[in-house]
């Protein structure tokens, strides 16, 4: 994803609505009424265009116990608060 760690976690509250949650250091585990949902962050190199240079983060999911439509709305709702505007 084109944030820092720092900026993921800024924006996951807003999406899990209320959902109860724990960070570790590179990790985020989250209670979900159907399960659970593990999220591993590790920053990655800078992607460079010309003198520009976008932070980058590695993110991985892992859903233990979540319906395919589940695991989709999680996604969707994450989607929508990472969004950046711009023009």
């Amino acid at each position: 994803m084109g944030l820092t760690p720092a900026d993921f976690l800024r924006a996951l509250p807003m999406a899990l609505e209320g959902l109860p949650y724990r960070v570790a250091r590179d990790s985020v585990s989250i209670q979900h009424p159907e399960g659970g949902i593990e999220i591993g962050l590790v920053p990655a190199p800078d992607r460079r265009i010309a003198s520009l240079a976008l932070p980058v983060t590695r993110v991985t999911f892992r859903f233990r116990g979540l319906t395919p439509g589940a695991r989709a709305g999680f996604l969707k709702r994450l989607d929508l608060h990472l969004q950046r505007g711009g023009g």
